[in-house]
């Protein structure tokens, strides 16, 4: 079962999804351990050159291990790229399938900026007369750094800029919007649970696009 929760200012909600919003996440231990091998054979590759013989050709366990690592980073980075893609799309089909059994209306997915590719918004709704644009955070359940968390200074700055250029290629342009976040935990039995913060600080006081 998917569990649910919306929170505003604070106070939490539990509700139960319908069938056609569950979805599951499969094989997530295997990814989260998979990352966290990456993550710690990334720290190795950072040593210093000397601990690995790039600059000593005398040692050649060592030359032969840094070309392993090297085969192995080359490997196993496209792959858990697109583990990590595919984990993040099932996660945002699950936090639009959530608002609309909210009522919401979904405008846009993944909306670029043809000025700047690099900036995206995952999810642009409408909550009546109100534009929501919505970051979805995917996170394995119990990890470090809540989905919520992780939008940080650095990410909400990317998300302003997708957010004006989108609000300045609408005419007419609407008089409310806000930012919301929806984080989408995944167990590793493949259970989900979906949390929704509305109106997350992001743009300045009397901001006009």
């Amino acid at each position: 079962m998917t569990a649910v929760t919306s929170s505003r200012d604070g106070v939490g909600l539990e509700m139960t999804l319908t069938r056609s919003a569950r979805r599951r996440v499969e094989a997530m231990d295997e990814v989260e351990a998979m990352v966290q091998g990456y993550k710690q054979m990334r720290g190795i590759m950072e040593l210093p050159a000397t601990t690995w013989g790039r600059n000593d050709n005398s040692n050649p366990v060592s030359v032969k291990r840094y070309t392993m690592w090297q085969r192995l980073k080359s490997w196993l980075g496209p792959k858990l790229f697109s583990m990590n893609v595919k984990t993040g799309e099932r996660g945002e089909r699950l936090a639009a399938v959530f608002l609309q059994n909210q009522g919401y209306a979904v405008v846009a997915r993944n909306w670029r900026d043809p000025n700047d590719r690099r900036d995206e918004l995952d999810l642009v709704c409408r909550d009546g007369e109100v534009l929501v644009f919505v970051e979805v955070k995917t996170r394995a359940a119990g990890a470090l750094v809540a989905g919520y968390y992780a939008v940080d200074k650095r990410k909400k700055k990317v998300v302003r800029r997708a957010a004006t250029a989108y609000l300045r290629s609408l005419q007419p342009r609407p008089h409310t919007f806000r930012f919301d976040v929806i984080e989408v935990a995944v167990s590793a039995a493949g259970s989900t649970e979906v949390r929704h913060f509305e109106n997350i600080e992001l743009f300045p006081k009397h901001f006009r696009p």
